[in-house]
């Protein structure tokens, strides 16, 4: 049993987006639709059954913004996944005449059969009025037949395929209906799978009581030694409780990999409305994580609507549509591979994040004609549209809170910023590679070639092309990209635990004060005061990152606090055994302390700089000081619960930023 709607973007099987239509608003959509070519021979019985199901029952009933031209096609296409749900979860049919009645939809949608299924009907005249093709349709259909022959579900990759087939196809035909670019099918496809399986959390014991139906993993039940029936016990055992905090990691992971779709969506509506979605799977994570789904359903509520529109809101902010302002150029160059978005990426001024994937180096280096500037069509630093578009992607698939401060800055600036981001990505994944040691060093001395190359004015890849671009346009120095090649390989020689102060410093100005250095040319100020603000911001942003991340570290047996600071307060070096130790408060609020001297030496050195030049340092000083002042307020009294702002505390700073 699953909801179906969804705002733009569906999440189960069939969850679809825009103003889920009434009982009497959907009859009025499918009779619409027919009358433009009413049905021959139609049988005087409909193979559909509507449950009655409709806005009020589904999960995130909220898609108001889709373009009312376009509504009555959604509305179609809703009615049709709708009743076909209803079809695999009747508790009344048998698995063959539900599978007879699906194949029955399927054919009358193909106009391989006339009648007996008036959404099909409809959908099929939608489907000739706007061109989408059938296949996200039919898709559904072989998710419907899968639920009426097969009630478990053996692991991982078998969900993947099932969501494959009842999720991703909705968010897919939303976007085609939009005009969206098919880019956008990746991160669509995780966000909807996300949802989908959150829905299977919602329903486990339903599903199970209902229609001896389970979407849990049999191999993650055997391994927590917990059963499918234990989701009918009064409250969950503490096994089926690890499963379901495993799925919630994997929907976690989903929703980092969705979190560049709102950037890429053109149209505003619809942008909003998946940015709308997005913040609810994140919410619904939370709260599956915190509740007992077993005991009850767990739904989300207004105030979680309301949280989630105001953290939606800055998408529509400038700069989210087309951040460079190349779409008619990029438009015209062949798409090019797309590689798997990441969970979480690296923000080059802050603690470097542990995320494991493959090299963003994968399909890049198709060269296109240079657009110089100042000529017909130039576009930011004169650099190919695919060149900035691959660039682009890179950052956006990241999901990272770095982008609030890139996307400010005029076109020019803003490139280079995106390819100094994605450098830093690149030499990080070799740094979070699990390969062996000796395996590393040569793919970060091809990097160090690189950078040699660049600045002798030669470049392979689109990545270091438009590095090239934004070496020359704003003197980018060598010995800064050496610099954080240099901490990348500090990162892969050993695992860092209680380093000397003076270790410590080095790694924070490799890692982040370098980057800050290219940052602040590229931000348009090159003055020693500049470089000022990247030694203290740099210092003060990864202090703040190493004191909110002291459980997750050392989760990975490490921990970044100085020895000397932990041997003054008698705290173990052994990062678990620091965790848990009574003086560890006092030697963060050490760590608190400098990072807040920083912060103020960097503000100080803001004001002999560009005023304009500095509105993205200023904007990731004032976040990052925000989560300073609450990590200090709860005195690292549980360092394992991570500290972050709340959506509005956010949104505020960034606006204050983007209205200065």
């Amino acid at each position: 049993m699953h909801d179906t709607a969804q705002p733009a973007l569906p999440a189960g099987r069939s969850r679809l987006a825009d103003d889920t239509p009434s009982a009497a608003a959907r009859a009025a959509t499918i009779e619409a639709l027919q009358a433009a070519t009413p049905p021959q021979g139609r049988p005087a019985a409909s193979v559909e059954q509507w449950s009655g199901k409709d806005r009020g029952d589904e999960n995130f009933p909220v898609g108001v913004l889709i373009r009312a031209s376009l509504r009555p096609h959604v509305h179609a296409y809703y009615a049709f996944a709708r009743n076909a749900d209803d079809i695999s979860d009747s508790e009344t049919l048998p698995p063959a005449e539900k599978i007879d009645r699906l194949d029955h939809m399927q054919a009358v949608l193909l106009g391989e059969a006339d009648g007996g299924a008036p959404s099909a009907s409809a959908l099929r005249r939608s489907l000739a009025a706007t061109g989408v093709t059938a296949a996200h349709s039919t898709d559904l259909l072989v998710a419907f037949r899968r639920d009426a022959a097969t009630l478990r579900t053996a692991d991982w990759p078998e969900l993947l395929e099932y969501c494959r087939h009842s999720a991703m196809p909705v968010g897919r035909h939303v976007l085609a209906l939009h005009g969206e670019d098919p880019a956008t099918f990746s991160p669509s496809d995780a966000l909807c799978a996300a949802l989908q399986v959150l829905n299977h959390l919602q329903d486990c014991a339903e599903d199970l009581r209902r229609l001896d139906r389970s979407y849990l993993p049999q191999d993650l039940l055997a391994r927590h030694c917990a059963t499918v029936e234990d989701v009918l016990r009064p409250e969950a055992t503490p096994g089926l409780r690890a499963v379901f905090d495993a799925l919630l990691d994997r929907c976690d992971a989903l929703n980092d990999e969705a979190a560049a779709l709102p950037r890429l969506v053109r149209d505003p509506r619809l942008r909003l409305e998946v940015a709308v979605i997005l913040a609810l799977s994140r919410r619904l994570a939370r709260h599956l994580r915190r509740a007992d789904p077993v005991a009850g359903r767990v739904r989300l509520g207004r105030i979680d609507a309301a949280g989630s529109l105001l953290r939606a809101l800055p998408s529509l902010l400038p700069g989210r549509r087309d951040p460079f302002g190349v779409s008619k150029q990029a438009s015209k160059v062949e798409a090019l591979p797309q590689t798997p978005p990441k969970a979480r990426l690296w923000n080059p001024l802050l603690k470097k994040s542990r995320s494991r994937g493959g090299s963003p180096l994968a399909g890049l280096g198709r060269a296109q004609p240079s657009l110089l500037p100042g000529s017909p069509g130039a576009t930011p630093l004169g650099a190919d549209p695919s060149d900035l578009a691959e660039v682009e992607r890179l950052v956006l698939a990241s999901g990272t809170s770095f982008y609030r401060g890139m996307k400010v800055l005029p076109p020019d600036r803003r490139a280079a910023m995106y390819a100094i981001y994605a450098f830093c990505r690149m030499v990080d994944d070799i740094a979070d590679d699990d390969a062996p040691f000796a395996s590393k060093l040569p793919r970060l001395a091809e990097w160090r070639a690189r950078i040699d190359a660049l600045h002798e004015g030669r470049a392979g890849d689109a990545v270091t092309r438009v590095l090239l671009r934004a070496t020359d346009r704003f003197a980018l120095r060598r010995e800064d990209f050496m610099a954080v090649i240099d901490g990348m390989q500090t990162d892969c020689e050993s695992v860092i635990v209680a380093p000397s102060e003076a270790e410590l410093d080095l790694y924070c100005d490799r890692v982040a004060a370098a980057v800050g250095r290219l940052s602040v040319r590229a931000f348009g100020d090159s003055s020693p005061a500049a470089d000022r603000v990247a030694f203290s911001l740099g210092r003060a942003l990864q202090m703040t990152n190493i004191l909110r991340d002291l459980a997750e570290d050392a989760q990975r047996g490490r921990l970044y606090l100085p020895r000397e600071w932990l041997d003054a307060e008698g705290v173990p070096h052994d990062p678990l055994l620091a965790l848990r130790h009574p003086a560890l408060p006092r030697v963060c609020g050490r760590g608190a302390a400098l990072a807040g001297r920083h912060f103020a030496q960097a503000r100080s050195a803001m004001r002999e700089c560009d005023r304009r030049a500095m509105r993205p340092a200023r904007l990731m000083a004032d976040t990052y000081g925000a989560i300073l002042s609450r990590l200090e307020r709860r005195a690292w009294r549980h360092p394992e619960r991570r500290v972050s702002l709340p959506a509005w505390r956010k949104l505020a700073i960034a606006l204050r930023h983007v209205a200065a």
